[in-house]
């Protein structure tokens, strides 16, 4: 079932002062760390720069295709000077290191998974309520759409390059929900055992998915929305997989396994390993995919696409306070 929703989410503005450090940069990659910290790193260098310090539980972090804009979903008030005491989407402007707006969610409440399209002028959010992922017009926060799922809990999403189709985990369903926002339907797609992750390969033709429970990977055919193949995952308790910017591989985190299984994305084939000093938890591609940021319990770590080796480390020092790190 499909709901239509038409009214617009109250918008809150308000300064943060922008953080001490380097010069800004054209563009920052960003996610958030388990203490709840959103980390940037310069899209340029490549190196950490100052993060944003967050309040309340961060359940996402996503950024502009441009660069400009970190989307943070905040499941509860953040520690920044806003009147919102709810969930909310907080926008902050990476150039001038200041918080933008904030988008309120009112009783939504977002589950992992943020999602901009390519132009970055749509928000997908996916909620814990009745299945829903809420549509968001990523400029102002107008709430466009809500879409049902008809499942228990949304995990993750993802949408094609073409922005027509949403691919959404539902972990405890076990099945991929796929949204047709073109002709305005929902059907549902069964996987694996409890599906935590789905990727849409940068050419738009297939739909990798992350089956934690059964320890698989499922391939869908965007075209024709059906399965494609079901094969093992490389190691047990697959829960995050990513597509390589130029869509040749696909690398896969395990919970509880410190790896990352690499397979060839047309041979659909393990090629490869990295081994980790603990157990990976999410992962982000440089623009130009020479390297791949893997946040661990303690740390950040920067690998070698190529090598495949860890090349340099971010750990967040213990004596000192909520959320410094330095870099190794």
């Amino acid at each position: 079932m499909i709901r239509r929703f038409a009214s617009r989410l109250l918008l809150l503005t308000a300064c943060l002062v922008a953080v001490p450090g380097e010069a800004s940069a054209q563009g920052a990659l960003a996610f958030h760390d388990v203490s709840g910290r959103v980390m940037l790193f310069d899209a340029i260098s490549l190196d950490l720069i100052d993060g944003l310090p967050m309040g309340g539980e961060v359940r996402d972090v996503t950024v502009s295709p441009d660069g400009r804009y970190a989307y943070v979903a905040s499941r509860a008030r953040a520690r920044v000077s806003i009147d919102s005491t709810g969930s909310s989407i907080l926008v902050f402007d990476l150039w001038r290191r200041s918080l933008e707006t904030v988008f309120d969610l009112g009783a939504f409440t977002p589950t992992k998974g943020l999602r901009l399209n390519r132009r970055g002028t749509r928000l997908w959010v996916p909620a814990e309520e009745d299945g829903s992922i809420l549509e968001l017009n990523a400029q102002n926060g107008e709430l466009l759409m809500i879409w049902k799922t008809g499942t228990e809990l949304n995990h993750r999403a993802d949408v094609t390059p073409d922005d027509r189709r949403l691919y959404v985990a539902n972990i405890l369903d076990d099945v991929v929900t796929v949204i047709d926002r073109q002709r305005v339907y929902a059907a549902s797609i069964r996987t694996g055992t409890a599906p935590a992750d789905v990727n849409v390969s940068p050419d738009g033709f297939e739909a990798w998915v992350a089956n934690s429970g059964s320890h698989t990977i499922t391939i869908l055919s965007v075209r024709r929305d059906r399965k494609l193949a079901d094969f093992f995952a490389g190691a047990l308790r697959p829960v995050r997989l990513q597509f390589t910017p130029s869509g040749r591989e696909v690398w896969v985190l395990h919970q509880g396994s410190p790896e990352i299984t690499i397979f060839h994305a047309f041979k659909r084939e393990q090629v490869g390993r990295v081994v980790l000093p603990g157990v990976p938890s999410d992962i982000l591609f440089s623009n130009d995919g020479l390297r791949a940021y893997v946040t661990l319990p303690t740390r950040v770590v920067a690998v070698d696409t190529e090598t495949r080796e860890v090349v340099r480390t971010f750990e967040r020092a213990a004596d000192r306070g909520f959320g410094d790190w330095r870099g190794q």
